[in-house]
């Protein structure tokens, strides 16, 4: 597996699953980026959990019934009362457009 680090929840539901699965499994490769795990993967050395819009030509969805299903995650995007409110939709429309399907 290639996963996250210890403070994403994306990493514990995954291993929370797995244990409950019963599958065998070994992490083989931790990240704090994206980048990082997506490498692993592409390099063909893991399997890891990624929002679909991260995936590249090197790399695929696995649908498999041995495998825990990992379900829908929503995504919230929030800011502070106190940030300066035109600059703060600016940021909100481009964070938004990076996790748009292509």
């Amino acid at each position: 597996m290639a996963l996250f680090d210890k403070a994403c929840w994306w990493r514990e539901r995954c291993l929370d699953l797995l244990r409950k699965s019963g599958l065998d499994y070994q992490i083989v490769c931790t990240s704090q980026s994206v980048s990082g795990v997506r490498a692993a993967i592409a390099a063909g050395i893991a399997v890891g959990v990624l929002p679909q819009s991260t995936l590249t030509d090197r790399m695929r969805a696995l649908a498999d019934e041995k495998l825990p299903q990992l379900g829908e995650t929503h995504l919230v995007l929030s800011c502070s009362s106190q940030a300066p409110r035109r600059l703060a939709d600016k940021l909100a429309a481009i964070i938004s457009r990076s996790f748009e399907r292509k």
